[in-house]
């Protein structure tokens, strides 16, 4: 019976004869592929480079702040971003931006007709479809999207939210950061001086919390690729202990490998937004004290390097070996 249906001349001839020509193509495209590399790749890598650089304009720094568990970003005026808002008026732009954004999602709700965005207030986008073309040009231009930019969150809570947005490995290539703690106000008691009776249960409750502690873990254990820090502490209407031994420093001096870093403090004492300090002389001289202190902890050894602080020894804690650590 098989050999019946063989006689039979075969009705898929055609198709066949098709299909070696849609293959014959296939092959051909194959060779002109070959052929013709993808001609990007061709270029040197600091070349590549160069273009992931003007591409992504890092030649100025980006402006990142949240709302409503969104992140948004506005590009900076300069190179490095300034916390006290003096390189651009990003904190007004902000708001602006803000505002006109939920303004136009409300309106395009209720009309369904696209609103035409002014310059001033338009957020700015980075043109990262770049990274999807493929798996070496993801890598390469990543590396320096993250590595070359610099970053100024407006709070700590912004940064927190941006390091859960990102990849380990990305938010691991970050060399540039600035961003403000903003102090708790205390509804119970009214601000209490350094050195006073009450302070150090004033400071418990206005400073440690979790975005505190989680902002400077980030920092110690998962960005191994910082290199410049700034960061301000902003207790406006409120007075921080400036002294080497205030207690807000114990997470700071957890950190090291540093090439730079820059300290600001914003209080009663040393002065606020628009407004002089109680004694504004004795604050920059404890000031400067105090930031050539972290630097000379802060900026030693290596990046990832563990610290433990002396109350974790009075625990007992013990490193891989199972020996006691040692403080430093």
């Amino acid at each position: 019976m098989r050999k019946f249906f063989e006689s039979f001349p075969s009705r898929k001839f055609p198709i066949k004869k098709k299909s070696q020509k849609h293959q014959s193509v296939n092959q051909d495209n194959h060779k002109t592929n070959d052929q013709l590399p993808f001609p990007f790749f061709s270029l040197p890598p600091e070349i590549r480079n160069q273009i992931y650089y003007a591409l992504f304009s890092c030649d100025l720094a980006i402006h990142l702040f949240h709302a409503r568990e969104n992140l948004y970003l506005l590009r900076c005026r300069q190179p490095t971003p300034q916390l006290d808002d003096t390189c651009c008026p990003h904190s007004s732009l902000a708001d602006q931006a803000l505002s006109k954004t939920f303004a136009e999602t409300l309106q395009r709700a209720n009309t369904q007709k696209s609103i035409t965005k002014t310059p001033r207030s338009t957020l700015a986008h980075l043109p990262t479809a770049i990274l999807y073309t493929n798996k070496q040009l993801y890598n390469e231009a990543a590396a320096v999207l993250y590595g070359e930019l610099a970053f100024e969150a407006a709070e700590l809570k912004t940064w927190l939210l941006f390091s859960r947005m990102v990849s380990p490995l990305h938010l691991a290539l970050v060399k540039r950061l600035r961003s403000t703690w903003v102090g708790l106000p205390c509804l119970t008691m009214a601000p209490v001086r350094p050195g006073a009776a009450g302070y150090a249960s004033y400071e418990q409750y206005t400073l440690w919390d979790e975005p505190y502690e989680e902002f400077w873990e980030i920092v110690r254990s998962r960005m191994d690729g910082l290199v410049e820090l700034g960061f301000c502490m902003n207790y406006e209407g409120q007075y921080l202990d400036r002294s080497i031994g205030a207690k807000w420093l114990e997470l700071l001096l957890a950190v090291r490998g540093l090439r730079g870093l820059d300290v600001w403090v914003r209080d009663r004492i040393g002065g606020e937004d628009g407004r002089g300090g109680e004694d504004e002389l004795g604050a920059k001289r404890e000031g400067e004290a105090l930031v050539e202190f972290l630097r000379g902890v802060m900026c030693q050894g290596k990046r990832g390097e563990v610290i433990y602080r002396a109350d974790s020894e009075a625990d007992g804690e013990t490193d891989a070996d199972g020996e006691a650590v040692a403080d430093g």
